[in-house]
């Protein structure tokens, strides 16, 4: 069984070719259960810069992937193929770890990415897609994101895209003291960039949510305004900067919305910072004049040209995934010997018995102590002979090595499925 990537993200596709490959969780519940006869794990991790798919199987299945992600998305397999990158084996597992690391977000080191691969797990899991390989290796994720953050300072300055999208207004403004911003979402990312925006002295940050009791609660936290999500487009009209950061699969901010809210403020211009995906503001926006519109594209731009500070960091990050790749490639071999070292186990049992019971025929006045004393001898005799070779087996042979071996001791049992995990 080997580890398979398919993937899309920030580095190989632009925002409107990632926004059409982003998949909702139902979405990415619907793609587990279409892609479950090609393999039998199968996990899918979407978020706003990146969408891929790790699988387990006993051939190549890349190509199914790609087929079944084209056709539940929309997207032309010809155009994700051109934008994609797979990856196999240990290069596979080690790309996880990466980005679970954070090491390969646009935000270098940022923290968003652990709790999403964490949720791409727990989805994968609460569908039945997964298995003893891929469980183990997004736990080994999981551990090698919280270890890495812990002993080095390659997350130091980098929370979250939501951070970089407050420096990107601070660096427009050059100050927010005074400035009224609106944030539009209330989740885990609209609640980042307001708190990164009352740290950078924001003066009145308002709220606003499709729910309007997570807009309130939000709103509260920070003693400022929730406003009602169907007075967005008079929102607009006094706001210095918006925000926007929902979870919406449809655009939320429309060009006639902006062009609107342009003609009642006086020539001031309106700061907009979509770190959405799908976007919540439609790309036609950017031609209203007055308005100054960033997308996930420019955050990008902004985080490579800060990143330099924390590369030595992340040099030694590398190490850590290196350890951890390491740590799952052993796991992997001694699964897969697993079936072999049962078979011959049981074939060198079998021919200690009958040499045992050969041995006592020919010595027939043995008492019964001096009986157990020969039983115990041919045990531990088997057992020592047997040790180094299976230690050998279980922690240092290729699959190539196992494979003669077993044609040698007449192996052809199952394969490396038969393993407990």
């Amino acid at each position: 069984m080997t580890v398979l990537l398919l993937g899309v993200n920030h580095l190989t596709a632009d925002i409107d070719l990632r926004d059409r490959l982003s998949l909702t969780e139902q979405e990415v519940r619907e793609l587990l259960l279409s892609l479950a006869p090609a393999a039998p794990e199968i996990v899918a991790l979407s978020t706003c810069n990146r969408t891929e798919i790790y699988a387990v199987a006993q051939e190549n299945v890349t190509p199914a992937l790609l087929r079944t992600l084209s056709a539940h998305t929309g997207v032309p397999e010809v155009e994700i193929a051109a934008h994609s990158y797979t990856r196999s084996g240990e290069d596979a597992s080690h790309h996880l770890l990466a980005v679970a690391s954070g090491l390969d977000s646009v935000v270098l080191g940022e923290g968003q990415i652990l709790g999403q691969v964490r949720g791409a797990w727990e989805v994968a899991r609460a569908t039945g897609t997964v298995g003893p390989a891929l469980n183990t290796l997004f736990r080994y994720a999981l551990q090698a994101g919280k270890e890495i953050r812990s002993q080095t300072v390659v997350a130091r300055g980098a929370t979250s895209v939501a951070h970089a999208a407050v420096e990107l207004a601070r660096r427009e403004f050059g100050t927010l003291a005074g400035r009224t911003v609106l944030v539009l979402g209330a989740g885990a990312t609209g609640r980042v960039a307001a708190l990164n925006l009352r740290s950078a002295g924001a003066g009145k940050i308002a709220i606003t949510n499709r729910t309007a009791a997570r807009a309130d609660a939000l709103a509260a936290e920070l003693n400022g305004e929730a406003v009602a999500f169907d007075a967005l487009a008079d929102a607009l009209r006094d706001t210095d900067m918006l925000i926007a950061c929902s979870s919406s699969t449809e655009p939320l901010v429309t060009q006639p919305m902006l062009q609107d809210a342009l003609s009642g403020r006086g020539g001031r211009p309106l700061l907009v910072i979509d770190i959405a995906l799908p976007r919540n503001v439609e790309p036609a926006a950017r031609g209203v004049s007055g308005v100054l519109l960033y997308d996930m594209d420019n955050i990008q731009d902004l985080c490579e040209r800060n990143k330099h500070a924390r590369s030595a960091a992340a040099r030694r990050a590398k190490g850590n995934i290196d350890a951890w790749a390491a740590r799952y490639a052993q796991w992997q071999r001694e699964r897969e010997a697993v079936p072999l070292i049962q078979h011959l186990r049981a074939r060198a049992e079998q021919v200690r018995q009958e040499e045992l019971a050969d041995a006592l025929r020919h010595l027939p006045d043995l008492t019964e102590q001096e009986h157990a004393a020969v039983e115990a001898l041919s045990r531990s005799m088997l057992n020592r002979l047997m040790h180094q070779p299976l230690v050998w087996l279980k922690g240092r042979s290729t699959p190539e090595q196992r494979e003669l071996l077993g044609t040698i001791w007449d192996h052809d049992g199952p394969g490396p499925d038969a393993a407990t995990s």
